[in-house]
């Protein structure tokens, strides 16, 4: 089984203070992590060469790619569609929240599958009424 490593990609500063709150639980996989802002600037051109090159650097070092994309049809999100496209070391889901970061990188050492699905069952599950306990 292939490592994989956690990208963020998000409208910046999110992606960043992302990583960092991965990385205030997560101290331990700190180069496991990387985050893509995507400035409000930056076309999509610009941003799918730098998911590219990301990628390309994950490939470089043998290791999978679990990407965690903030909203469905914007700039960071059209990126990982032309990047990543037909990129069987590459998953992406959409929808970007803390719970989801935190548990992607707790199953981090079972594999881009297993790691995708704990990571969507964090982002339902961390979605719920204030005070709920179930």
């Amino acid at each position: 089984m292939k490592p994989v490593r956690l990208l963020i990609v998000a409208h910046a500063p999110l992606a960043s203070a992302l990583k960092q709150v991965a990385q205030h639980v997560f101290a331990d996989a700190a180069d496991e992590v990387q985050a893509l802002d995507v400035p409000a600037a930056a076309g999509l051109d610009e941003a799918t060469e730098a998911l590219g090159r990301l990628r390309q650097a994950h490939r470089d070092a043998g290791v999978d790619t679990l990407v965690l994309v903030d909203v469905a049809g914007a700039t960071p999100s059209n990126a990982c569609v032309r990047a990543l496209a037909g990129d069987a070391g590459a998953l992406v889901l959409q929808g970007v929240n803390v719970p989801m970061v935190w548990r992607a990188l707790a199953y981090r050492r079972q594999g881009l599958s297993a790691m995708a699905d704990k990571a969507r069952e964090g982002a339902f599950s961390g979605i719920r009424p204030l005070g709920a306990t179930d």
